[in-house]
């Protein structure tokens, strides 16, 4: 699945307990993968995760565009998206984060 743009609103309202926790850098650090100006290949239930983890910090408004099974959809808020915060386990969303997926038309760095 490729994610072609990831809009935060400006500015960004966090609950105090993000906050707390480290503000926008922390709930952006959380999603490794977001693209900063070139496209990203993630799997499904990362970009789910991510949408899940942006929901509980209380952020809304966040534009997603994204290409999946073939078909490009653009959310205007992914936070209040069905498809994207349907409720995973608490396994996967608590230990599972997932890095962008090499495209294989570049050199392939090694991630170790």
């Amino acid at each position: 699945m490729d994610v072609h743009e990831v809009l935060f609103p400006d500015p960004v309202r966090l609950g105090w307990i993000e906050r707390a926790r480290g503000g926008s850098y922390w709930v952006r650090g959380r999603t490794r993968w977001l693209p900063e100006g070139a496209t990203v290949r993630v799997p499904w239930i990362e970009l789910r995760r991510a949408a899940l983890l942006w929901k509980d910090a209380g952020i809304r408004g966040i534009r997603i565009r994204y290409v999946r099974r073939g078909v490009e959809r653009e959310v205007s808020d992914a936070v209040i998206d069905l498809e994207l915060t349907r409720p995973l386990s608490f396994w996967s969303r608590r230990f599972l984060a997932y890095r962008e997926v090499e495209r294989g038309d570049n050199p392939v760095a090694c991630r170790w």
